[in-house]
């Protein structure tokens, strides 16, 4: 009987872990979208530069590297998103290049300094995946359902810091 009762708690175990791997902790919220987004095109593809130092406390916040990880993937697809939207230049073209700075200097004239700005992630994005995809279905995915829609070039976290 105690076998019995070890296989089910582990299975129980196991099926909970599934759950909470699944589930998504960030929450995107567009009141807090802050950050620059630059969509043109370059070298013949969709470009979007993407300056998330505005919404760096967000960042700061989250815990945890998977969390930051997800959050910064989520405001990528929904950059995509948002410029399949508004540019029918883009929707010609199905990968879209993202790069993700922090763009935290002024020069002496108050003007951004791009050069400098920390590069935090390159990806790709192929707009055929994310076809459906909105802030509320996006919402309720987690980094295991979002990281295959997503290529992923550079990834530093490390440079999510004040």
């Amino acid at each position: 009987m105690s076998k019995s009762f070890n296989f089910s708690f582990i299975g129980i175990v196991i099926f909970l872990f599934f759950i909470a791997a699944n589930t998504s902790a960030i929450q995107l919220d567009e009141d807090n979208f802050d950050a620059t987004v630059i969509a043109t095109m370059k070298d013949g593809s969709p470009f979007i530069l993407i300056d998330l130092y505005p919404e760096i406390e967000i960042m700061i916040s989250l815990t945890s590297d998977i969390e930051k990880k997800e959050y910064l993937l989520k405001r990528a697809l929904l950059s995509v998103q948002e410029s399949l939207e508004d540019d029918d230049e883009f929707s010609e073209h199905d990968v879209f290049v993202v790069r993700v700075i922090l763009l935290k200097e002024v020069d002496e004239y108050n003007r951004p300094k791009w050069g400098t700005a920390p590069e935090v992630a390159i990806l790709k994005i192929d707009k055929t995946l994310i076809k459906q995809l909105d802030l509320d279905k996006l919402n309720h995915l987690g980094l295991r359902d979002i990281t295959p829609l997503v290529s992923i070039e550079t990834f530093n976290l490390h440079e999510i810091k004040k």
